[in-house]
């Protein structure tokens, strides 16, 4: 998180940034950031709001195995900052906005060379497709 925030000063973007673990889980840096908020854990309708109001969600490396939340952006149209993976570009497809885990630089420039939008794409992910094949196999 510290990385994204240096980033997004060194690019001069106006963006806050939403954590929605607790201050206790953070360093100093963080916590006293001025582009901080820490909304903690909050129920699904909630963070639907955020989502709808975020410009770019941050995917940091260590969070999930499958990255459902590369799926989420891509669904709902959102762009996400994420580390540049196979997984990743075949999960979030034009969502993604690539960083190179160990070069922070690439996480400012991602943030200034992005698209000003994109469109949903929940096809992928439709239930009857997505789950189409195991619906068809046999145990």
């Amino acid at each position: 998180m510290s990385e994204l925030l240096r980033e997004l000063d060194r690019v001069d973007l106006a963006h806050q940034v939403a954590i929605t673990g607790t201050p206790a889980d953070y360093g100093d840096f963080v916590r006293e950031h001025r582009r901080t908020k820490f909304i903690g854990v909050v129920p699904s309708e909630v963070l639907d709001d955020y989502w709808r109001r975020a410009d770019v969600i941050f995917f940091p490396p260590t969070l999930e195995a499958f990255g459902y939340p590369l799926a989420e952006a891509r669904v709902h149209g959102k762009l996400i900052l994420a580390p540049d993976s196979e997984q990743a570009r075949e999960i979030a497809d034009q969502a993604l906005l690539p960083y190179n885990l160990g070069q922070s630089h690439s996480i400012g420039d991602s943030l200034v060379g992005r698209p000003p939008s994109i469109y949903p794409d929940p096809a992928p992910f439709e239930r009857a497709s997505y789950f189409e094949w195991l619906l068809r196999s046999e145990f």
